[in-house]
């Protein structure tokens, strides 16, 4: 049964699209082999499923999204059909329909926890990898699914680089630290900013000029 609408146009500004396990390792693991984020089947000892990401605090967690009774909203989704929406373009944008959302801007989920890698190199080529990922899923309907890049702040120039390059393809709301990485100069400092978020600011400044067009087709649905 379709959702009550209250409002003629409701937009989701904090959504979350729930990016495969495997699409790390399929990309990346020849390269960077135990290094990558994966599934594990055991763990110190314990067999299970586990998901390796690096994160500085907890580097390996259980998978509990694997276990049919594990979180009672995935399960209230998988009987209405909507299971796959957080992967599959065609399911979330008819899960918006039935919600009665517009569209939402979709946020990384696993890949937050590998942004707290401290392994700068991988970390950078994870976010390659999610934000190509995420391009690919929004491009299904861009009026209604918003993407959203990740871009590890470790190293300026690369960043500028591959904001750059994620707006060419689409992604117009990039996700930084939400401190400056360990050993990096802070936020505040004026060279940093001037080098990095201000450069930003202007790339962002320019892609919305571009995308004037869009955000006209977007405010007429």
């Amino acid at each position: 049964m379709a959702a009550t609408h209250y409002f003629t146009n409701l937009i989701s500004a904090d959504s979350h699209v729930m990016e495969p396990y495997e699409i790390w390792w399929k990309a990346l693991g020849p390269t960077f082999g135990d290094r990558t984020p994966r599934l594990l089947d055991t763990y110190q000892g314990r067999q299970g499923t586990f998901f390796y990401s690096g994160n500085l605090g907890s580097p390996v967690t259980p998978v509990r999204d694997l276990l049919p009774t594990a979180d009672a909203a995935a399960t209230v989704a998988a009987d209405k059909g909507f299971g796959e929406a957080g992967f599959l373009p065609e399911v979330r944008v008819q899960f918006q329909e039935t919600a009665g959302l517009r569209a939402e801007v979709l946020n990384p989920t696993r890949m937050l926890a590998i942004l707290r890698n401290p392994d700068v190199e991988a970390v950078q080529a994870c976010a390659q990898v999610f934000n190509d990922w995420e391009a690919e899923f929004v491009s299904y309907d861009p009026k209604r699914l918003i993407g959203v890049s990740v871009i590890p702040m470790h190293d300026v120039d690369w960043a500028i680089k591959e904001l750059q390059r994620t707006l060419d393809k689409g992604l117009l709301g990039p996700m930084v630290h939400c401190q400056a990485p360990i050993g990096c100069p802070p936020y505040r400092d004026p060279i940093g900013f001037d080098q990095g978020v201000g450069h930003s600011l202007l790339l962002l400044s320019d892609a919305k000029a571009s995308h004037a067009q869009k955000s006209k087709e977007f405010n007429d649905l």
